[in-house]
């Protein structure tokens, strides 16, 4: 190789090691390429982008709102959560290929701004009729949906409309509600919410309209509602009761309930200072706080690990026996619930919301869903494989960062991708399943 034209560094043993930008036109992100085929087979962003009204002038339209939101949604999925990397990606032959020309970050950012109340009340419905859709997919008949429900918080970037102080979190912050299937990881809907809003702020509405809308899709299914401690209030609980749903839901501690282990903690705490081996020792007994309309089975669960006696809650009418209730069905939660919520916010970068308005910030998180949906359902695939339970980053550095570049014969176009590229037979199983 000539080095005239060559820069160099010192490498090991005090070696020249030539660098210059001669090779192909080369993108890191050709594992796109299986998102197009997601997109083809689901047409989750071409459905979506019919709920939009766009009133611009046809004449004057460059860039339809399908193709805005395609390249929101795939360049999201290759880890560019913000609008403003378009410029930077422009000449990047692999990304235009799938995309087509990209829009600019203003245009996007129009996109996402002009957005209306009707809109956004629509897209809600869409996501929910998305989910059921997906669920009709499967051959066997759905029997069960576990429904876990949760908030999370994200931080505001300014003077945002309806960022507010919480004081849980200490910080001005948005305090989304998520609803995410507990079977399957899918996001059922992930609803915006003003930054001081308690934990179960329209939690109630919002699964009674889900729960009615599930029952009416599918014949005999079983529904069960998981939630932490902020979602025991005596609306959900009589959701519950009408539509007889089961439900397994932390419960807060009070003085009343501290009576009812009194004696179970004291022999907890005795049986440790004599093994010094962790315990968990678990208790049935019906409870009736004042607003609840009647009695219900709790369970206590209380443990001593070593640092101290550690109690908790929660309340059931699952037929379970206390032991399994807590440790094979409540604390799923963290691994079906939880971290699917870090996922979304993390990987797929929900907690991105930069928007000023209200309204834009809920639309984009309609596309970190979409995004995160697509590597739910990308996941599916995977199963059987060493990737079967990667989260999304890992997903996104094996299976979309590929360096490659592209190559047109006559009416082909091949993505050449590198030889020693580790994970070929997969991604060939991925491109053909899909």
């Amino acid at each position: 190789m000539s080095t005239k034209s060559s820069k160099y560094i010192y490498g090991k043993n005090n070696k020249k090691y030539y660098f210059n930008f001669k090779a192909e036109e080369t993108s890191s992100d050709s594992g796109l390429i299986l998102f197009e085929k997601l997109e083809k087979k689901y047409n989750l962003i071409r459905k979506l982008s019919k709920y939009l009204n766009d009133k611009r002038q046809p004449s004057k339209i460059d860039h339809e709102y399908e193709k805005m939101i395609t390249q929101r949604v795939f360049l999201n999925a290759a880890g560019y959560g913000d609008c403003n990397v378009s410029d930077d990606l422009k000449n990047d032959e692999v990304i235009e290929t799938i995309i087509g020309k990209l829009s600019s970050q203003p245009t996007l950012s129009r996109l996402e701004t002009k957005r209306t109340t009707k809109e956004i009340v629509n897209l809600h419905k869409f996501f929910l009729e998305s989910y059921i859709e997906r669920k009709k997919r499967h051959k066997k008949k759905v029997k069960k949906i576990i429904i876990d429900i949760d908030s999370t918080e994200v931080k505001a970037h300014g003077k945002q409309q309806r960022s507010l102080f919480h004081g849980y979190y200490g910080n001005n912050i948005y305090h989304p509600l998520v609803l995410i299937d507990g079977i399957n990881g899918d996001l059922i809907s992930p609803i915006l919410r003003r930054g001081n809003a308690h934990s179960n702020l329209w939690a109630g509405s919002i699964l009674n309209r889900v729960i009615k809308i599930l029952k009416k899709r599918f014949n005999d299914i079983e529904i069960i509602i998981r939630g932490d401690c902020g979602y025991s209030t005596p609306k959900i609980y009589n959701i519950c009761n009408k539509y007889n749903i089961k439900y397994c839901i932390g419960v807060p501690s009070n003085n009343i309930l501290k009576k009812k282990v009194k004696k179970l903690k004291e022999k907890v705490k005795n049986k440790y200072k004599k093994t010094g081996k962790k315990l968990q020792k678990f208790i049935k007994f019906n409870y009736k706080a004042n607003s609840w309309e009647k009695k219900q089975k709790l369970i206590a669960k209380v443990e001593h690990t070593g640092r101290g006696l550690n109690v908790r809650y929660i309340t059931t009418n699952l037929k379970f026996t206390p032991k399994k209730a807590y440790k094979n069905f409540y604390v799923q939660r963290a691994e079906k619930c939880e971290n699917k919520i870090k996922e979304l916010k993390k990987m797929a970068n929900m907690e991105k919301l930069s928007c000023e308005k209200y309204l834009a910030n809920q639309f984009r998180m309609f596309i970190y869903g979409i995004t995160y949906i697509y590597f739910n359902l990308l996941k599916k695939y995977l199963k059987g494989t060493k990737l079967e339970n990667s989260y999304i980053s890992t997903i996104i550095n094996k299976l979309i960062k590929i360096g490659g570049y592209i190559r047109e014969k006559g009416n082909r176009i091949y993505f050449q991708m590198s030889k020693s590229y580790p994970y070929k037979k997969l991604f060939n199983k991925l491109a053909n399943s899909i």
